[in-house]
């Protein structure tokens, strides 16, 4: 089955929002809102897109125009970015809940590249950290919505070990994630933002070099070395065009993964012949557990200190004092006049 995927990947910001919408789901009840049974019988899925006038002022539009009852009240929710979901999806949105069994929901997959996700978000009442737009009338005004990241976002950044000299480059071959006990699937509830997992086993990551900072990946052809500045002390993003990786923000452990780095060091001194110069490749693993667990909304942060491969060349020196002064003859000379 061919693999497809519901909701726009890259970023999501309040620009991506106007032309990517949301969707709203909303709920019609005689009572307050009740999780346990109130479906979205009021509106399902009806997507919300912006457009900004010359003045700055955003206007949202959507479809089939739904007024306010006479009584009664409305809770909304809300998720980005809209995804018209067909049958048989397998990543980003997959589906929707519409029943009287549970809270509005989103089951959701990562997919198999977790730096090119669907940023998923999911709506809040505007102005409030985690309230809902839930119980409101005709007085309530407009519904408006804070979007908030539901995925955590995690940042890898490489730099060399130590010093580099300007006759030594490092490169970066391929980076991997494996051994993760974060999850593929979840399903997130818009009503309390909080994830179950949906199953689909654990992610990994795999990076090889046309996935990698072009300042830093290994070109493969020493022809072009030339191009690649290699790693410094300075610490850059690993991965090409500034990108992430994105993680469901729920696990039943500390999180963890292990990192495996394949990397290249090389020397380029013209006075040395061919042979003497170094050109080594290593491969080095580590496992990492993380001392708390992952957040949605957050961000964070792995910084790899690469290098320690081929051992430089160093000396040591110094002056010996004078030793103790021997006498060349046992008895004086005698130089007296006679």
């Amino acid at each position: 089955m061919a693999k497809t995927r519901a909701g726009a990947t890259g970023p999501e910001t309040t620009e991506t929002l106007k032309t990517n919408g949301f969707g709203v789901l909303a709920c019609y009840s005689l009572a307050d809102y009740n999780a346990d049974k109130d479906a979205p019988n009021f509106m399902y899925n009806t997507k919300v897109t912006g457009s900004t006038a010359a003045d700055g002022t955003t206007t949202w539009k959507y479809d089939q125009k739904r007024y306010w009852p006479t009584s009664g009240k409305i809770s909304f929710f809300a998720y980005a970015p809209y995804a018209d979901i067909k049958a048989g999806e397998t990543s980003g949105i997959i589906s929707l809940s519409n029943n009287y069994t549970s809270n509005p929901n989103i089951t959701y997959n990562l997919g198999s590249d977790i730096t090119n996700c669907v940023d998923l978000l999911r709506g809040v009442k505007k102005g409030t950290v985690a309230d809902n737009n839930i119980n409101l009338t005709s007085g309530s005004g407009i519904v408006g919505f804070t979007f908030k990241h539901a995925l955590a976002k995690f940042n890898i950044k490489a730099k060399a070990s130590s010093t580099v000299d300007a006759n030594t480059k490092i490169t970066i071959d391929n980076v991997t994630i494996t051994n993760t006990n974060l999850l593929q699937s979840g399903a997130l509830s818009l009503v309390t933002g909080k994830w179950l997992n949906a199953g689909g086993g654990n992610i990994g990551l795999s990076i090889d070099k046309t996935g990698i900072n072009k300042d830093f990946a290994e070109p493969g052809d020493l022809t072009t070395i030339n191009s690649v500045k290699g790693l410094t002390t300075d610490a850059k993003s690993v991965l090409a065009d500034n990108k992430s990786c994105y993680f469901i923000p729920l696990t039943y452990s500390l999180p963890q993964m292990t990192i495996t780095v394949t990397y290249r060091v090389r020397t380029f001194y013209d006075n040395l012949p061919a042979e003497a110069n170094i050109n080594e490749k290593y491969t080095v693993s580590k496992t990492i557990q993380f001392a708390n667990n992952f957040e949605a909304n957050k961000q964070y942060g792995l910084n790899l200190a690469i290098g320690g491969g081929p051992k430089a060349i160093t000396f040591d020196a110094d002056v010996s004092n004078w030793d103790t002064e021997v006498a060349t003859n046992p008895d004086a000379v005698d130089f007296s006049v006679q």
